[in-house]
């Protein structure tokens, strides 16, 4: 029987590890087949939600850098790029940091790339953020097609450009003249987009979460 992985803790599967999740990217607006635990936790924390991240393509691919005359391979899992700095080439491991892991960080840096490994030590301590964050992509897949009155994206748009941070509260009174789930949709989207920042303690839905405006 296949040894259960350390982050089957984030979604408490049993013990076969690594079947698939298809799941709605706002960020990319796209669907995408994600093959383990661990692509998904990576996709949750380090790139749809990430406040930091402008894009990405969840795809394998392979950079070529000669050096010397001699052509070296640089593997990746995720081609990301931040609203600032180099984009970056993401590669999701088990454990631990590849043999190579200085040589190809210097190689992509020479294509004026930044190479990146993440492993289970980065996504277990933000664990308790998984459920969360797969509610909310439940949510705003639900409702990607829905129509948003453009009355109530102005209003939203007002409310967080004049008071720049708040609570979900205080923004949900803002726009009460609408329906609430399509306030909802319209304040999480912003947050997809990098528009704003959320910070929460238990649900990402609660009413005292607190939002600020992302100066960019």
């Amino acid at each position: 029987m296949p040894k259960k992985s350390r982050t089957s803790y984030f979604t408490q599967r049993g013990k076969y590890f690594g079947n698939l999740w298809v799941v709605f990217s706002l960020k990319v607006n796209k669907i995408l087949r994600l093959g383990s635990d661990r692509q998904l936790a990576h996709w949750l924390l380090n790139l749809e939600y990430s406040p930091a991240i402008k894009t990405f393509s969840f795809e394998p691919g392979t950079k070529i850098v000669n050096v010397g005359g001699v052509d070296h391979r640089i593997d990746y899992h995720v081609e990301v790029i931040p609203f600032e700095g180099p984009t970056e080439l993401h590669v999701l491991r088990t454990n631990g940091f590849s043999d190579n892991y200085e040589q190809n960080k210097q190689l992509a840096k020479n294509l004026k790339y930044q190479y990146l490994e993440f492993n289970d030590e980065h996504w277990l301590p933000h664990a308790p953020k998984i459920f969360p964050l797969l509610r909310l992509s439940s949510f705003l897949n639900g409702g990607r097609n829905a129509y948003i009155p453009s009355g109530l994206v102005e209003t939203a748009r007002l409310h967080i450009q004049t008071y720049r941070q708040g609570s979900l509260k205080s923004y949900l009174s803002a726009v009460r003249l609408y329906d609430q789930n399509l306030g909802l949709l319209v304040f999480f989207r912003m947050v997809v987009e990098s528009k704003i920042s959320l910070s929460y303690e238990n649900t990402i839905f609660e009413i005292n979460a607190r939002w600020w405006l992302n100066e960019k």
